[in-house]
């Protein structure tokens, strides 16, 4: 048992003497103690959430300090701020040697200057090949239209020559006919006045043999005119084709041409983008030679001077923003794995308390001390609490939440077990129980009696094992 075990052996000594005093025979007063029963104060187990604190030792200092490092190296020509002034974001702490710089700014606006002047050269053979592609295009069509017109010109005439050919044989054949039909009416009349016919038969022969001739000339003549046709149809098809596609393949390379200049265009154009792109570059990296600080503050270190050299990488300034401070402490493993990010925690120092959040909490044990890293920003400024200085923090580590509680001096002890008195029908029953974290006034129970039981949360020297007990 813990404390109250002292007393609980006063008691069985001082009942033993009273036996002893009264006799061996005394059953009367023997019955009287069995019939005694003990007054006790219940209490059901509550279901709360009881948080026990830590304090730790920590070190203030400036929740945002800022090295300024500068990006180029140069002789310092100027510097505006010294330890312990008071800087703005955006504020020139000093200036290095830009004249190099300036002349590559210079330089890639010329540039930018060119790639424009090429762009606008690009633009204008672009158009022309546009031009060119129009009048290719018309002067194509009109060349085409022109030797088809040419063409059927000539091939009409040489018809026109064979049709009138044609027509002067059916002419011939006509008269060649007429001189017939005169010949037929003189035989007749010769025959009817007995005379001789043999001259007008004979011319007869004659002439009927020259209209012969001529029908074969009329129909040669005619297959002439239709090989002619034929002959003119293929021909101007083929040439049609022919002419069409040479003037075809003059169109493809004069669109060819526009294309080539189109991308010849957005080549300037992309060189125009490249040119600025280079601008831009310089111009940043003249930038680089006005320093400036990063973040409004206060100057706690100034590492350049005037006319001296400032080298890309090495801090020239350090800005210390005053107005947000954090404090910065140190843990074990078990305490760490009950602390999370934003966090409330309490830091005090001379009396006062201060408002904390932690932001930061380490995942490896610090080399030199073995613990790990926690960071809280708090809730003041450096007047309130100046860097360096050392603090209290009061942090909630370990939390049972839902469980059952009942007050601390419930509890007893025996050979490292804990039990406590649960009173059940007017009778005290010693209950072990299974405990977790306690403070000094509550313990958790995790497990052996339910949040029905009621337990005795009082003490008195009677109080044992089925020893009878009862309440208001």
């Amino acid at each position: 048992m813990k404390r109250r075990i002292g007393a609980k052996t006063c008691a069985v000594v001082m009942c033993s003497l009273m036996v002893i005093l009264g006799g061996c025979g005394s059953t009367q007063t023997e019955e009287v103690q069995q019939d005694m029963a003990v007054f006790v104060e219940t209490a059901k187990p509550r279901v709360g959430e009881l948080v026990l604190q830590n304090r730790f030792v920590g070190s203030v200092s400036p929740a945002e300090q800022v090295m300024v490092i500068p990006l180029v190296s140069g002789e310092i020509t100027e510097t505006f701020f010294e330890v312990g002034d008071v800087v703005q974001e955006g504020d020139v702490l000093f200036t290095i040697d830009d004249e190099v710089a300036k002349l590559q700014v210079k330089q890639a606006q010329v540039g930018v200057q060119n790639a424009k002047l090429n762009k606008e050269n690009a633009e204008i053979t672009k158009n022309n090949a546009a031009l060119g592609v129009d009048s290719t295009i018309k002067s194509a069509q009109s060349q085409l239209n022109t030797q088809q017109e040419l063409t059927q010109k000539q091939q009409q005439a040489q018809l026109d020559q064979l049709q009138q050919q044609l027509d002067s044989l059916y002419l011939q054949k006509d008269t060649t006919n007429l001189q017939l039909e005169a010949l037929y009416k003189s035989w007749s009349d010769l025959d009817k006045y007995n005379q001789p016919t043999y001259e007008v038969e004979n011319k007869v022969a004659q002439v009927k043999k020259s209209i012969e001739g001529l029908d074969q000339q009329i129909e040669a003549l005619k297959k002439t005119i239709q090989d002619t046709n034929e002959s003119y149809y293929t021909q101007n098809t083929e040439v049609y084709e022919q002419t069409r596609q040479q003037l075809a393949n003059q169109i493809v390379s004069s669109q060819y041409q526009e294309q080539q200049a189109g991308v010849a265009v957005e080549v300037a154009q992309e060189n125009i983008r490249n040119a600025q792109q280079s601008v831009d570059s310089a111009k940043l990296q003249l930038s680089y030679y006005t320093v400036t600080a990063p973040v409004s503050g206060v100057i706690d270190a100034k590492n350049v001077t005037e006319h001296g050299f400032a080298s890309s990488g090495n801090a020239a300034y350090v800005i210390s923003d005053k107005k947000s401070m954090q404090v910065t402490f140190h843990v074990s493993e078990d305490i760490r794995n009950t602390l999370y990010l934003g966090e409330d925690i309490i830091i005090e120092r001379n009396g006062r308390q201060y408002g904390a959040k932690i932001t930061e909490i380490a995942v490896a044990v610090g080399t030199q001390t073995g613990l790990f890293q926690i960071k809280a920003k708090v809730d003041a400024d450096g007047n309130e609490l100046p860097g360096g200085v050392s603090v209290t923090i009061i942090a909630d580590t370990y939390r049972a939440q839902d469980s059952l509680l009942v007050p601390y001096s419930a509890i007893y002890y025996e050979n490292g077990q804990s039990y406590l008195y649960v009173m059940k029908e007017g009778v005290a029953v010693k209950t072990y129980v299974e405990t977790g974290i306690f403070d000094e006034e509550t313990i958790v129970i995790t497990g052996g009696v339910t949040k029905e039981d009621d337990c005795i949360v009082s003490w008195s020297p009677q109080l044992a094992d089925g020893v009878k007990v009862y309440t208001n």
